[in-house]
């Protein structure tokens, strides 16, 4: 029923899932010869700008009738909102928007933006209101024309759907051995920056496709905490352990999988954040490098 390009509040998916798959993709055109665009799109105020009508209407199109349906329109029909603060102001009715922070919210979203990739050819992926479009081919002005079609096909979805992208926050990252064989992308009546890097759900992709960067950010993340959490283990000796946990080891799981074919250098470095951990909750004096368990 739902779109399978969608990964965001979804059973068995999730924002690495959604990652894993666009580097894999990246990875087999960069060996096959192949250039690579990337187009990192931002949907502006996604779950407030859901208009309820259209949603319905969505529901029903995806086979949503019934008691449930019945349900949903009670929900989403006829709704108001005030201020409370010193005095209540008058109340002002709603006609879109669906709820933030709670179960169904989300898997209304979903619904909502399930049909925005209809005739596009490239690939789309979505988490939430995080959406890339991403092409390759061995020839520039295909690969250039494809983004370009499809750019104005989001356009279009967007106008007809009142979704509205917000182009300054848009970014396109060009995978190529020829970067000035790549005229600039327009989306919204602008031109597109062509970055170097962006951070995409937690993750700094680099044109290069090495995870370099993103590493480094880490570990300046990660040895910062370190160092904050040296200066208070004395005051809190029982929960160091934890605190490391909490703190220090997600910032190093998260993704892991997928920059895990980092470079040697790079598997060093975050080596040195797990070394400067242990060595500041085991309270011993740094001495020679230690050897390598693996």
């Amino acid at each position: 029923m739902l779109y399978n390009c969608n990964s965001g509040f979804r059973k068995y998916d999730s924002t690495t899932s959604n990652i894993l798959e666009a580097t894999h993709k990246l990875l087999v055109a960069k060996d096959s010869g192949c250039s690579s665009r990337v187009v990192f799109l931002d949907i502006s105020k996604a779950f407030e700008k859901v208009i309820n009508s259209a949603l319905l209407f969505k529901l029903r199109q995806l086979g949503v009738t019934g008691s449930f349906y019945n349900l949903l329109q009670s929900d989403l029909s006829g709704r108001s909102q005030y201020v409370l603060l010193d005095f209540r102001s008058d109340h002002l009715h709603t006609n879109c928007g669906v709820h933030q922070g709670s179960v169904l919210g989300p898997l209304l979203f979903l619904a909502y933006v399930n049909d925005i990739g209809t005739n596009i050819k490239s690939l789309i992926s979505i988490f939430a209101d995080d959406t890339i479009l991403l092409c390759s081919s061995k020839n520039p002005s295909d690969l250039h024309n494809t983004l370009s079609n499809d750019l104005r096909q989001l356009e279009m979805w967007s106008d007809l759907w009142s979704v509205t992208f917000n182009a300054a926050k848009t970014q396109v990252l060009t995978i190529t051995n020829n970067p000035s064989l790549h005229p600039p992308l327009r989306f919204c009546n602008q031109a597109l920056t062509d970055s170097v890097s962006h951070k995409h759900i937690g993750l700094i992709f680099h044109r290069s496709l090495t995870w370099h960067l993103h590493i480094s950010t880490l570990h300046h993340r990660a040895m910062s905490i370190i160092n904050t959490l040296k200066k208070i283990k004395n005051l809190l000796p029982r929960y160091s352990l934890v605190l490391n946990g909490a703190y220090v080891l997600p910032i190093l799981a998260y993704g892991e999988i997928i920059y895990d074919s980092c470079t040697t250098t790079d598997s060093n470095l975050l080596e040195s954040i797990q070394t400067a951990a242990a060595i500041s909750l085991s309270s011993v004096v740094s001495g020679p490098h230690p050897t390598r368990l693996f």
